[in-house]
């Protein structure tokens, strides 16, 4: 388990599908086409992720050929919690790519003050989605979850959660301000 006082994170990103040509239609992604999309989430990232911030990457990277490549050409220090798009390869592979380090499961942490919970899975999933049952955290009323695999559009997507999909953040990663003021919301609206 990673602590983010230990690693702490600039941002957060998930569920990218980068070479991914059929989740543009999927998710009513506005690219003509798989490169197109690669090219404009590279652009994204790179224009808030500096060269020696930490990402933690929340699972859904959806690498075919070119995860080598991809990676090199995002700037800063790249962590990954694994999703379901993610388990075809070992965390050798994902390691050779030029992760930090891997991750299998949701994980406790904190973001400053505040009790998170890392997670590629919501708790509920998307249109009642009830696959990965076993894989997703337990509902815990004092901790956010932090989680992607939705692909909604919206940030907030039940009550103490943040999600931080791509989806969701302009295609982009959630920098760790956004996400805390996200979560100080929560908490002034929710006893927790």
């Amino acid at each position: 388990m990673i602590q983010e006082e230990i690693i702490k994170f600039h941002a957060y990103y998930s569920d990218p599908h980068f070479e991914h040509e059929n989740i543009i239609k999927y998710c009513d992604r506005p690219f003509g086409d798989s490169k197109e999309m690669v090219d404009e989430l590279i652009r994204r990232y790179n224009e808030v992720v500096r060269e020696n911030q930490n990402v933690l990457w929340v699972g859904d990277c959806y690498f075919k050929n070119r995860g080598k490549e991809i990676l090199d050409s995002l700037n800063g220090n790249k962590y990954l919690l694994r999703g379901n798009h993610d388990k075809r390869k070992k965390d050798k592979e994902f390691l050779s790519f030029g992760f930090k380090e891997v991750y299998k499961e949701h994980f406790l942490s904190s973001l400053d003050e505040y009790d998170v919970r890392f997670s590629h899975y919501p708790y509920f999933g998307f249109s009642l989605d009830k696959r990965y049952e076993n894989l997703r955290p337990p509902i815990e009323d004092s901790v956010v979850l932090i989680h992607g695999h939705c692909h909604a559009k919206e940030k907030r997507t039940w009550m103490n959660t943040v999600h931080v999909g791509v989806d969701a953040w302009d295609f982009r990663p959630a920098l760790r301000a956004e996400v805390k003021a996200i979560i100080a919301e929560i908490k002034s609206e929710i006893p927790i």
